[in-house]
């Protein structure tokens, strides 16, 4: 029987979901409304280094990344409670559309004298995006079939990759040429359109086990109860809090060394966001074959040899990222460097589908969640005061050495674990 599904699982072609509409349409939507996420966090890098109060100054960096990644650790497992109880396309609707709003109001706070009017704007479009992540990955199995799931998965985190590329190499293209208050005008018109994609998508609302007779808190605990009990996701949370550490640290100390190498200053902000949008988005392209070869060959992949290899790259990529000066040779280890990490997500993505229920999906999901987002919370505030006192350089060499002797660590102790079990 399990032979019989995996065979079924690779006969199915990226194409062959992409042509079921109900899907195609949540895919559109999301789509747009993640390019307009990445348009938003560029424009919000460059309004924050503009300013003259704060440009350069690692902790206001830090404190940006910050407030994005606090509303995951505060609202996540509350929003994935909600979400299993509403219906869950009128809450992604509704979240594209309060953060169209929000959106066109940063600029009119970007004029103030203090940042934090900026902070508070950010921090409630991040907690709406709490309530939206875990609705679209609740609603992936009720438009496709159980055979389907490993290419939709596939094809949502490539949704996320080709959102990245476009949000950060047109997005620094854009704030160049027409400037950052019209760049987050047309951020929150993509939230306005992502919506209107999702209306057309029919849903039918899928009653919570218990409503009536389970408390909210029992509600909330159960997914991490879940998760506890199943010890099979275990190895690969950790593995996951792992990169996602890795990721916060980068997201904030690349920025300051790009800063060092291309020497910005007030009038060279332009060419500082071409530059990063450039880097990001061959990461991404990179994500995007990484996923593309995965899902490929997805019935060859094991986990245990996936898992400690894309500590290793990403480890490995860092570290030399930070050797050279050769700004090409920077995007063409960015691309390398982006390759294996977001397989790791379909793998997870893909198994908690097939042995959750359907009604737990949301707690599920976002208990994963702030799970990740812990470990960018920490590693965000660990860079930022880092980064007082030390060079973006030195840091990042510090992450991929660690990053890389974990990597072969998990490696070699899979290995004898393999061993010991023959």
């Amino acid at each position: 029987m399990e032979a019989r599904e995996g065979a079924l699982t690779r006969a199915v072609r990226f194409i062959d979901v992409l042509k079921k509409r109900d899907f195609l349409l949540l895919w559109m939507g999301q789509l747009i409304s993640q390019f307009g996420d990445r348009l938003n966090q560029m424009a919000l890098i460059a309004l924050i280094m503009g300013k003259e109060s704060v440009a350069g100054r690692a902790t206001e960096v830090s404190m940006l990344f910050f407030f994005m990644v606090l509303p995951a650790v505060v609202l996540g497992p509350i929003a994935g409670v909600f979400v299993d109880r509403w219906d869950r396309k009128k809450t992604m609707i509704a979240s594209d559309l309060i953060r169209a709003i929000l959106v066109a109001i940063i600029p009119f706070a970007g004029c103030l004298k203090y940042i934090w009017p900026i902070y508070t704007i950010v921090f409630i479009i991040f907690a709406l995006t709490r309530f939206f992540i875990p609705a679209k990955l609740a609603i992936i199995p009720a438009l496709v079939n159980k055979n389907e799931l490993f290419i939709a998965n596939s094809i949502s985190i490539i949704t996320t990759m080709l959102a990245t590329i476009l949000g950060m190499a047109l997005g620094g293209l854009v704030i160049a040429w027409i400037g950052v208050n019209p760049t987050l005008f047309m951020d929150a018109a993509t939230y306005l359109v992502s919506a209107l994609f999702l209306l057309a998508v029919p849903m039918k609302r899928i009653e919570p086990e218990g409503k009536r007779f389970k408390s909210f808190l029992n509600d909330l605990l159960k997914g991490f109860r879940y998760l506890a009990n199943h010890c099979t996701v275990h190895g690969s949370i950790i593995v996951l809090f792992c990169l996602m550490a890795g990721a916060g640290i980068i997201s904030v100390t690349f920025i300051l060394f790009l800063q060092r190498q291309i020497g910005v200053d007030q009038k060279g902000v332009g060419d500082f966001i071409r530059a990063l949008g450039l880097v990001g988005s061959f990461s991404g392209l990179g994500m995007l074959f990484g996923i593309g070869l995965t899902g490929r060959y997805e019935a060859r992949i094991k986990e245990s040899f996936l898992f400690p290899l894309s500590l290793i790259l990403l480890g490995g990529t860092v570290f030399l990222i930070t050797l050279t000066k050769s700004y090409l040779l920077m995007v063409v280890i960015a691309f390398f460097g982006g390759i294996l990490a977001p397989s790791t997500l379909v793998f997870i993505n893909t198994s908690i589908h097939k042995i959750t229920p359907e009604s737990f999906h949301g707690r599920i999901f976002s208990a994963l969640d702030i799970v990740n987002n812990l470990a960018l919370l920490f590693s965000i505030l660990l860079a930022g005061f880092l980064a007082t006192f030390m060079e973006g350089k030195t840091i990042l060499q510090i992450l991929g050495i660690v990053l890389t002797t974990f990597g072969l660590m998990l490696y070699l102790g899979g290995v004898l674990l393999i061993r010991r079990q023959e």
